[in-house]
């Protein structure tokens, strides 16, 4: 997906960006749809999380908003956290 960087406080775009999504949505029985994945941002001013860490990983419930999070650090080359 097409997107913007920006910062609030700033005036305009700093960037355009690609937005990668890689997950699945799901459909309940009580017609909601949640996601839950990874992302991607694509840009080169947008801050990079190092490469010692997990991916990005969003989970949208059907809110206005969901959580990102990159919570844990990779210790070894066998991919342990």
């Amino acid at each position: 997906m097409d997107g913007v960087y920006y910062q609030l406080g700033t005036e305009g775009i700093i960037e355009h960006v690609t937005v990668k999504l890689d997950g699945q949505i799901q459909r309940h029985v009580n017609g909601k749809r949640t996601f839950k994945g990874a992302i991607h941002f694509i840009g080169d001013k947008v801050p990079q999380i190092p490469e010692n860490r997990t991916p990005l990983e969003l989970v949208y419930d059907g809110q206005n908003f969901s959580t990102v999070s990159s919570a844990f650090r990779i210790i070894d080359d066998e991919g342990r956290i």
